[in-house]
């Protein structure tokens, strides 16, 4: 059997770093930054963000210390368990998919919408970082899914 030219992509532990950094960590900014956009209205999301990005950032350190995921890798993961009608079941991922949809939702209105242009130099230098992290974590995760079915 040949030997993986590019095993990296294969460690769950590189994997799951890049997905903390390419996803979750972008998630976070477009979250916290709507919040900060919609006011008073905005404090779900920007409590929403800062326990995603303590998550985020947890699991990053563990990641390197502890070469696993100490903590889930967000909020929903944590509430949708807890909601009757899901309990005792494997809601893993519900609550992920849950949370790419509301982030989603939220690039959605702030692009469609036209409020990125409320945004200070700062927080638009922000929002493009995490829209290019999440670009190219999508590309990498979709390569990565590819290179693994040829095997």
């Amino acid at each position: 059997m040949k030997e993986d030219p590019n095993p990296m992509l294969h460690n769950p532990r590189v994997l799951a770093f890049l997905e903390a950094l390419t996803v979750g960590l972008p998630f976070c900014i477009f979250k916290i930054l709507a919040g900060v956009l919609l006011g008073r209205w905005g404090l779900a999301l920007l409590a929403l963000g800062g326990v995603d990005a303590f998550l985020n950032l947890a699991n990053l350190a563990s990641l390197g210390a502890l070469g696993k995921r100490a903590v889930p890798v967000c909020t929903l993961s944590i509430l949708v368990p807890a909601w009757p009608r899901f309990r005792g079941l494997d809601t893993e991922e519900l609550a992920t998919s849950l949370d790419v949809a509301v982030s989603f939702v939220i690039v959605a209105a702030v692009i469609g919408l036209g409020y990125i242009k409320a945004f200070s130099h700062l927080e638009v230098s922000l929002w493009n970082l995490a829209v290019v992290l999440n670009v190219l974590g999508a590309g990498l995760f979709q390569v990565n899914q590819a290179y693994a079915k040829l095997r």
